[in-house]
């Protein structure tokens, strides 16, 4: 699937997302389901600067920190090095792997560029139809009894070798608590 399928996809979400009534109950369910303990489908996929499509079967088999980020995330930006120092470590049995989360490709690769990030980095194509979308998406619920959907960023999750969730919302990057919650990984 190249990234145009995906922006075409993208569209029908988007439109599905903003509907007066709220969210669709079906994307409502989706994203509701995906905590600690969800088992990531093997139809997950990402997209590379080259625009290849990777499946994610082919990076799961280790630990994985998942780094969704978007171009204008301040936050996303200053994690970049931290990330990419922790990535680094021989000790660690982990593997960094960013996640643009935004609207179109070619942002992804002009900032991509802009940034250097250092570590794995791929587009994750903005649509519901990418499993690997999820965990950065959250439910709203509005005072109208309405839904709506927000993307998370940033956003760390950790994976565990088999590909299952085991931590949904790391905390920052280099923060004591971060370090406490990835500790998993060495036992």
């Amino acid at each position: 699937m190249n990234h145009y399928s995906i922006l075409f996809i993208s569209l029908i979400v988007a439109s599905s997302c903003s509907k007066a009534q709220g969210v669709d109950e079906k994307i409502r369910q989706k994203i509701l389901e995906v905590d600690n303990g969800y088992q990531l489908s093997e139809k997950s996929w990402l997209i590379t600067e080259e625009e290849d499509t990777l499946s994610f079967q082919s990076i799961k088999g280790q630990w994985i920190i998942l780094d969704y980020w978007t171009a204008g995330c301040k936050p996303c930006i200053e994690a970049f090095p931290v990330l990419k120092s922790i990535s680094e470590h021989d000790s660690m049995q982990l593997k960094i792997v960013a996640i643009n989360v935004d609207k179109s490709f070619s942002k992804f690769k002009k900032y991509s560029k802009k940034y250097n990030i250092g570590y794995s980095n791929y587009f994750g194509g903005f649509t519901l139809s990418n499993p690997l979308f999820l965990p950065s998406l959250k439910l709203i619920e509005n005072e109208d009894g309405k839904s709506s959907v927000i993307t998370l960023t940033p956003q760390y999750v950790l994976i565990d070798p088999s590909g299952k969730i085991v931590n949904r919302n790391l905390s920052k990057p280099g923060s004591k608590a971060f370090h406490e919650e990835i500790k998993i990984i060495n036992r």
